[in-house]
């Protein structure tokens, strides 16, 4: 009796041994984002960098180090200026208040984008003007009424996910109404259109250093670029502490220069930025590759002539929630980039927007989901997030 207990035992233990090797080959631990990773692959580089600034001993050698890490973006951007600030929302806000837009002036933007794209507008009393999207998920310059463009003083159109926006068409259209155009490029470092990055098309470019960016750095960060002098000037008076002057006052806006802390990050990462474009094409093509043919799933969509960078793997999936609790039950994080188009949010439901203008974006917004992109992605571990995708819609 005592010998054929211990046997179920043991025959118990090995049947749990045996779903738990199961279980650990259907499974894998993937976040969505993994920024220690990603520092740990240039950790010496950083440690020299921050090396250097710990020893510097006056604000003069601060202002040095700031002044040849915007030389060094204004290279790689392809812009005779390029500005530091706080973060890509302060980017955005001094380029319309450079602009001179101000309280009451409409801005045409998309309601398909982070809420700092419509925030950086109404902060300086400007009103959003938002217009319907594309199936690229960018704003659709076909939608664009005549009478929002003669009633707007500027458009801000987004490359979001880091998929160039028709930023030609709208630039054109832009001219033809004479009203100004700020791109926001937060999500789109090293994207461009032809041979020309994204941000030197319109009046300014302004990028996010955010840690969840392609140039990511410890917080937050920004940066304006722009080919405009008098545009440069004007914001290198308003982000600055020490020029509070009347200029920094009328303005109501707090200063907002970039902190130097994040400069060693973003001068490694900027060193590196071709590789790190590269790997994330690799992931995104391993995934476009596995993906194709999936019914009713929508890939990424990159506009002919234009080159994506991919700070983001978006598709628009059938059954989003069952594929989301699907991949979490694997170990894998996939997120929804954003949860709520801006016009049906709370924070801007004074501007009368209501459910259905804007059909497109809705509609994209019940079925997009990001799938895990970091450049510290294995190709092992990319392949194991498709593989999981296929598998939800074959045995759904």
């Amino acid at each position: 009796m005592r010998r054929d207990y211990l046997g179920e035992i043991l025959r118990s233990l090995n049947l749990l041994k045996a779903r738990a090797k199961n279980i650990s080959r259907g499974s894998m631990k993937i976040a969505y984002d993994n920024f220690s990773r990603e520092n740990a692959l240039f950790f010496g580089e950083i440690a020299d960098e921050l090396g250097k600034v710990l020893k510097f001993r006056d604000d003069h050698e601060f202002e040095v180090y700031q002044k040849d890490f915007e030389a060094q973006c204004s290279a790689y951007f392809g812009a005779p200026h390029a500005l530091g600030t706080s973060s890509g929302t302060a980017a955005l806000s001094f380029s319309l208040t450079a602009l001179g837009v101000g309280r009451g002036d409409r801005v045409i933007t998309t309601p398909h984008t982070y809420i700092a794209t419509a925030l950086a507008i109404s902060d300086i009393g400007a009103i959003p003007v938002f217009t319907d999207t594309g199936e690229d998920f960018n704003i659709d310059p076909d939608k664009i009424s005549e009478g929002a463009f003669r009633s707007a003083k500027a458009i801000i159109p987004v490359h979001l996910y880091g998929q160039p926006c028709r930023i030609k068409e709208i630039c054109v259209l832009a001219k033809r109404y004479g009203i100004y155009v700020v791109e926001d490029c937060c999500q789109a470092h090293g994207a461009s259109v032809g041979s020309k990055p994204v941000g030197t098309f319109g009046n300014t470019g302004c990028f996010s250093f955010h840690p969840s960016k392609i140039l990511g750095c410890l917080g937050e960060a920004g940066m304006v670029i722009t080919s405009d002098s008098t545009v440069a000037k004007k914001i290198e008076i308003l982000r600055e502490p020490l020029h509070n002057d009347r200029e920094v006052l009328k303005s109501l806006k707090t200063p907002a220069s970039l902190d130097v802390i994040h400069i060693p990050f973003l001068k490694v990462k900027l060193r590196h930025i071709d590789e790190i474009l590269e790997r994330k094409k690799v992931i995104a093509g391993l995934y476009t590759t596995m993906l194709t043919g999936i019914p009713d799933v929508i890939l990424p969509q990159t506009g002919s002539g234009s080159s994506g960078s991919f700070r983001n793997y978006t598709i628009r999936a059938p059954e989003r929630d069952g594929l989301l609790k699907y991949l979490s039950s694997k170990g894998i994080e996939a997120k929804i980039f954003y949860d709520t188009p801006l016009h049906l949010r709370n924070e801007f439901l004074h501007l009368g927007y209501k459910k259905r203008d804007f059909p497109v974006c809705e509609k994209i917004y019940e079925e997009i989901v990001s799938l895990p992109i970091s450049y510290s992605l294995s190709l092992k571990e990319a392949e194991f997030v498709a593989k999981k995708v296929k598998e939800f819609y074959e045995i759904r």
